[in-house]
């Protein structure tokens, strides 16, 4: 039985790569073993449109089926998920044949995904003076990553992206793929708890005459502000909280942001990164639970998901970082007795 793993963004990754982070707790060599036939995709350019590379996943799955007859368990990690579930629902809507019988996805961002806004605001601001924050803002203004961006930072202002809204439209009206089972692993916990407080200090620079750096948590009444050289900029945002510190698989944009102003020879020993890792997938949005982010996730048996079973972490982990049980969990999902693909519901599965 084909079990096909797809690459996040921005794709291009090596195959060494795909294996070790597919392999965590032995995953990848386990599903061998048991039998499956393990087939990495991962995209030429991940940074085009999600609706684009989901082609590439429907040209690999008739490629699949041409060489066996064994149903295909098909998914991925991070925006490889999303990928994935476009390509499959976008299949039955046009009743084309897929041969899943299993949708799986892994800490993917399905109700959107957060890049700190305040972290936005920096690699924007010093984007021509440091070429690591050059490269990292060309990913983030990229069409694949505002397509799954929550909240995208554009000069001193804070909203959902043209391009996401647009992206969410056609993915409500496909819904998400009816015949297999659909599951889901979150790297984040479930026990729900408050995010961090507007204005949370995440990176802090002084010290020269010439330039400081204060790096917030966005927010009502929180601000970010940087000076150079007599070069001033701002950001303030009176309107909408970020999911920095919800529960969530956690991504180190302040540790990444401080390692690059380093490399510029900027602060020294005076900066200090005050906060090294926050949320950017909740917990909420890897299992599709349309609530508070700051509430605990009910059981998948109460149906408040769109997948018929899910799993988090009992403590928050690095994107994409998988625990003991959580692994064990999906190798159990994935190697049982493979069901009959299941009826339609009653209702469309759609997201918001």
């Amino acid at each position: 039985t084909p079990v096909l793993m797809a690459d996040g963004f921005p794709g291009g990754h090596p195959c060494h790569w795909m294996y070790e982070m597919f392999n965590q707790h032995l995953l990848l060599q386990r599903l061998l073993k048991a039998g499956h036939t393990v087939v990495l995709l991962t995209y030429s350019n991940g940074t085009l449109p999600l609706e684009s590379n989901a082609q590439v996943v429907i040209a690999l799955l008739r490629q699949l089926r041409e060489s066996t007859l064994d149903p295909i368990l098909a998914g991925g990690v991070s925006m490889g998920g999303l990928v994935v579930r476009y390509a499959l629902a976008w299949m039955e809507y046009r009743q084309i044949p897929h041969h899943c019988s299993i949708y799986y996805s892994i800490d993917t961002p399905h109700a959107g995904a957060t890049t700190t806004p305040a972290i936005q605001w920096l690699v924007a601001f010093f984007a021509p003076l440091v070429p690591g924050m050059e490269m990292l803002n060309r990913l983030i203004q990229s069409t694949a990553n505002r397509q799954f961006m929550k909240d995208h930072v554009v000069g001193d202002r804070l909203e959902e992206d043209p391009v996401r809204h647009a992206f969410m439209r056609r993915l409500a009206n496909l819904g998400y793929p009816r015949l297999p089972r659909r599951l889901a692993v979150a790297c984040g916990r479930g026990g729900g708890g408050s995010g961090m407080a507007a204005g949370t200090p995440l990176i802090r620079w002084s010290g020269t005459p010439l330039a400081s750096l204060n790096v917030d948590v966005a927010g009502a009444d929180a601000q970010v502000w940087a000076t150079n050289q007599g070069r001033h900029g701002r950001y303030l945002d009176a309107h909408r909280s970020g999911w920095e510190g919800m529960a969530g698989g956690r991504h180190p944009y302040p540790a990444m942001a401080g390692r690059m102003l380093r490399a510029l020879a900027l602060g020294g020993d005076d900066l200090e990164v005050l906060v090294p890792a926050v949320c950017g997938v909740p917990t909420t949005s890897a299992l599709d639970v349309q609530q508070d982010a700051a509430l605990p996730i009910p059981p998948a048996s109460d149906q408040v998901s769109p997948f018929d079973d899910y799993i988090f972490s009992e403590e928050d982990q690095l994107h994409l970082m998988l625990t003991a049980p959580v692994a064990e969990w999906l190798f159990a999902q994935l190697t049982s007795s493979l069901p009959t693909p299941l009826p339609p519901r009653s209702q469309p599965i759609t997201a918001t």
